[in-house]
């Protein structure tokens, strides 16, 4: 059997709430002074179920084996301070292999995020438009009244319904991973995709080598005085003087002075750890007939780097090269032919290499192979666009594996002859996407609409950065209105004030901040829960939302002093009296923002 979990903890309460992953029924084991059901909830583990929660393997898992084993509530409390408290090291490690929980277990907060990306599962709420945002409705340090402890139970039941529900959004994601563990024999249930793709990329290397995977994990390459000299590959060259003067910098450079700039034909170039991008304004550019712009991609560009120059970790040599190389080409034909589990596992494993190549922790480290592909993939992309001008054709923009372009519709095939130039020089491969319409606010947000080569739009619009119309998972959560109102804007010529008026989710008007512990939350002056969902209203009954810090008593609007509704308990209403004039201000100034800069093209 298959259950989703949550686990609550109070110096006098401890409880467990499950429900089955599949059904609806559920149970809960409660330790307290009104019912102690330590032995039946060890009794439950012995069935050896599946359970799945949200950073359970962290804390939940281990609780339940200690109430499990007949603990009083005192010392689950201690327990659970010290498993929130301590950090992360080989102290808390041991403490948690005390208390391993024998059965399979699933932590989606691992699969879905890497350890600096996590959030709490109430942001999770938001961004999925959960209908009950409640926070912890006791302090965790006091004792819980008796009166309140099914209060107490519904909050649990509460997390561990939406646990469910979240289990089923990505339940892609999670069959994916069942598919890993049958073909392969590797658990990464609990794995992030890069740490999913590493793993399997380990499990690989080894089976090709023959060398045991313990040994592989404690190999590294370090590079105490790695010259940038050394990391770029002998295709990169350069004929204007701007760029010319950049490979000189980087010849005689080291990793500190990856950063730089570079000013050719009126753009700002700027590179570092991240990729090459150039600095680009707010604006619009819509193409005139005889135009269109071309956005040229290069296929794979960090793997194919890797391929082609054979670009190694030194500690693990060209088998590793060949390997990666025969991956890439059985994932390429995997997505031909449809097959997704190929195609989505070793898209993981070839896309998990590069980061690591860079971590001090990962067997794959080896920081020269790390800068060679940062430092040469932003000089060979920097070769492009110098072609690019060159030949006459204007770069509006760069960014880490693409240059977009103003291209003559009757200078098409000559755009593409520089491009195949390129190509040979590079080894590299491109991929060409037409657009009509750019509009932007930098280089990482915009919205641009394709079309053909023709200049007729396909339908289809790249969307890109703070502008994106689908929050993810993790992101945050901030009037999503507002950028379904830009794009209709933007995009089919559509007045802000008609979508904004005549849009129904109240959702989509809400926003959503967490406030750190060292602050209280005040309500219209009335204590409120710490993380909140709220809008914009011209409701007499709003109010300010404010945080209080604790030691300095300093007091900061989380709304910018406008009136605010919360909206934490969905509620049906015929009117939630939106005040959507201030949704249609804040449209209106990054369409100003916008437009103010426009650009035309003739």
């Amino acid at each position: 059997m298959i259950y989703v979990y949550d686990v609550e903890t109070a110096p006098n309460f401890f409880s467990v709430v499950l429900m089955d992953y599949k059904g609806d029924s559920g149970m809960v084991f409660e330790i307290s002074k009104r019912v102690d059901q330590s032995k039946e909830l060890g009794e439950f583990l012995k069935e050896n179920p599946t359970l799945i929660g949200y950073n359970n393997h962290s804390y939940d898992d281990p609780m339940i084996v200690a109430a499990s084993k007949g603990y009083t509530n005192r010392k689950l409390y201690n327990l659970s301070c010290k498993l929130i408290n301590m950090d992360d090291g080989k102290d808390k490690w041991d403490l948690m292999r005390k208390y391993k929980l024998k059965c399979n277990s699933i932590d989606l907060i691992r699969l879905l995020f890497s350890r600096k990306l996590r959030v709490g599962l109430k942001s999770l709420m938001v961004t999925l438009k959960w209908e009950k945002l409640q926070d912890l409705p006791f302090k965790p340090d006091e004792n819980i009244p008796e009166e309140m402890f099914e209060t107490v139970l519904e909050y649990n039941l509460n997390d561990v319904v939406f646990t469910k529900y979240l289990t089923q959004q990505i339940k892609d994601q999670l069959n994916l991973r069942v598919g890993i563990e049958n073909e392969y024999g590797l658990n990464v249930m609990s794995k992030d995709g890069v740490g999913t793709g590493v793993s399997l990329l380990l499990h690989l290397y080894a089976n090709k080598t023959g060398k045991p995977e313990r040994r592989i994990r404690d190999l590294r390459t370090n590079r105490d005085n790695l010259s940038l000299g050394d990391c770029i590959v002998p295709s990169v060259k350069f004929d204007s003087d701007e760029f010319k003067q950049l490979l000189s910098q980087y010849k005689k450079g080291s990793r500190e002075t990856i950063s730089q700039k570079v000013m050719y034909k009126d753009k700002v170039y700027s590179y570092g750890i991240g990729g090459l991008h150039t600095e680009d304004d707010a604006g619009m550019f819509i193409a005139d007939d005889d135009e269109v712009f071309i956005d040229s991609d290069v296929t794979s560009y960090y793997p194919s780097l890797i391929i082609q120059y054979n670009l190694c970790p030194e500690h693990l040599g060209m088998e590793f090269v060949k390997l990666y190389e025969n991956m890439f080409k059985t994932r390429v034909k995997a997505k031909r032919e449809g097959d997704t589990l190929v195609n989505e596992t070793y898209k993981l494993a070839l896309n998990g290499t590069f980061g690591n190549l860079n971590n001090h922790y990962s067997w794959l480290y080896d920081p020269k192979v790390f800068f060679t592909i940062t430092i040469s993939g932003q000089l060979l992309l920097s070769m492009l666009c110098e072609m690019l001008e060159r030949g006459g054709f204007e770069v509006i923009s760069a960014n880490t594996d693409g240059v977009t372009s103003r291209v003559k519709k009757s200078r098409y095939a000559d755009y593409v002859k520089i491009c195949e130039a390129w190509e040979k020089q590079t080894k590299m491969n491109l991929e060409y996407t037409l657009f009509n319409k750019i509009i932007r606010r930098d280089v990482n947000c915009y919205y641009n609409v394709v079309c053909d080569r023709n200049g007729k739009p396909t339908g289809e619009v790249k969307e890109k950065g703070a502008w994106t119309r689908k929050t993810k998972l993790g992101k945050g959560f901030d009037k999503p209105v507002i950028q379904k109102s830009l794009y209709e804007y933007f995009v089919n010529d559509t007045p802000i004030e008609d979508t904004i008026t005549n849009h129904e989710d109240i959702y989509d008007f809400c926003m959503s901040q967490k406030v750190g512990k060292q602050f209280d939350v005040k309500y219209k002056d009335t204590p409120a829960q710490r993380i909140n969902r709220y809008y914009i209203t011209t409701s007499e009954q709003g109010g300010d939302l404010c945080k209080i810090h604790k030691d300095t008593a300093s007091k900061t609007s989380l709304a910018a002093d406008q009136n605010v509704m919360l909206f934490n308990d969905y509620e049906q209403k015929d009117n939630y009296e939106i005040d959507y004039s201030y949704y249609i201000r804040t449209a209106r100034e990054i369409i100003d923002s916008v437009e103010y800069k426009q650009y035309s093209l003739f």
